[in-house]
């Protein structure tokens, strides 16, 4: 056997040669290889392209002018690659990784649009949502209120199949300080502030009795008085149904992102946060005043009663519901996208499955859902439902935002 390099006769078992110290037979680091027999001018193996770094061993006993043999070899071996037409070295690496990076956009983009269900997981991690919201997983649900809940109201039933896709929405109702920079923001009068609906201001309650009062706007609270700071946590009320709405457009303008107000399903839905069809609430079959802001002295059933606050408070206050979301059950009724329908549960049973239901097509009321601190725990069932119109405005009803990615 004689050295490529220099020509001299070496032993058969020769590893390196003798008088120049070049590789005779190279063997592939890689374990899983492990390629035997690699050509001294090989840099890679051919089979795995791992890097050989025998020529880089046993040095100590080469003579000094051998330090200059593997930059000759570089050489040699790219000019041997330039002459079969090959790209170089660098070029050969470089083609590879775009390669891989070019087959890896294919799968994914190929996964994207082959199943639906790896879109959903991945949209979280495209288009985060703003903070405090939270993402909903869609699904199906039975919505409405089973025969044996509590003094059932006839637009609650009967039961219906609903199926949602998958959505965003507040962990909280939108408080006064939120809403207070809409208002620097635009000079937006509110409807109470125009006097809509043949009466200005809103309803409020002194501790005895309803009345309306003029003068009454967003920057109240409850009994008619003016918020101090203190409570610019509390839900926003005195608001209509076109305030929501147009504060939902300011914010969109405002972020370059979509917020809406929830469809009555997908507050439902929200509300119940997976809890059984069988339970009226979020908690199970009873509310206490621990756990919601509503009116003590009209308890759920035949349940005690409990603390009556007689106003709003903070829209953190409370343990949340097992999707994170707070104060579903009262404190302040919640606007909805819908239109009323008394008689839309009975369209949606006879369609089967309803697929991201909107509403009725058309009435004079809104939704509201949720029950508030001042009525009774009846109405802040999961199931509750309320119907208002769209300029009404009150101490008792704010709203929360859906986010749409």
């Amino acid at each position: 056997m004689k050295c490529k390099q220099c020509n001299v006769s070496l032993a058969d078992d020769a590893k390196f040669c003798s008088h120049c110290g070049a590789v005779v037979e190279q063997r592939c680091p890689n374990k899983v290889c492990g390629k035997s027999g690699i050509p001294a001018d090989a840099l890679f193996c051919p089979d795995c392209g791992s890097r050989l770094v025998a020529e880089q061993e046993n040095t100590a006993w080469r003579s000094p002018d051998v330090a200059a043999v593997p930059s000759v070899r570089r050489e040699q071996y790219g000019q041997s690659r330039r002459a079969e037409g090959k790209p170089s070295l660098k070029q050969s690496v470089y083609l590879r990784y775009v390669a891989a990076v070019v087959a890896l956009f294919v799968i994914g983009v190929a996964g994207w649009l082959l199943f639906p269900h790896a879109q959903k997981a991945l949209m979280p991690l495209l288009k985060p949502a703003p903070q405090s919201f939270v993402l909903i997983r869609g699904g199906e649900f039975i919505m409405g209120s089973p025969m044996y809940e509590g003094e059932i109201a006839v637009d609650e039933k009967p039961q219906h199949q609903v199926k949602l896709s998958d959505y965003y929405i507040s962990k909280y109702e939108v408080t006064v300080g939120e809403f207070k920079q809409f208002i620097d923001a635009t000079n937006y009068p509110t409807d109470a502030e125009k006097g809509t609906g043949d009466w200005s201001g809103s309803w409020v309650y002194d501790g005895k009795e309803w009345n309306q009062q003029k003068g009454v706007n967003w920057r109240h609270d409850t009994a008619g008085k003016e918020r101090p700071v203190s409570q610019y946590n509390h839900p926003v009320v005195h608001v209509s149904w076109n305030d929501a709405v147009a504060y939902c457009e300011w914010l969109s303008a405002k972020e370059g992102k979509k917020y809406r107000l929830p469809t009555e399903a997908e507050w439902e839905y929200a509300c119940r946060a997976g809890s059984k069809i069988s339970t009226p609430f979020n908690t199970g079959g009873n509310l206490t005043t621990a756990q919601a802001n509503y009116n003590g002295n009209s308890p759920y059933g035949r349940n005690s009663k409990g603390q009556y606050r007689g106003t709003t408070v903070a829209v953190n206050s409370f343990a949340p519901n097992a999707w994170e979301l707070y104060n579903m059950h009262g404190n302040v009724w919640e606007w909805c996208s819908d239109w009323y329908g008394e008689k839309y549960y009975e369209e949606c049973k006879a369609q089967g499955v309803v697929e991201n239901p909107q509403g009725a097509s058309g009435g004079s009321f809104r939704v509201v859902r949720g029950g508030s601190w001042g009525r009774s725990a009846e109405l802040c069932r999961s199931a509750g439902r309320n119907r208002l119109a769209p300029d009404y405005r009150s101490h008792d009803v704010g709203f929360r935002l859906v986010f749409v990615p």
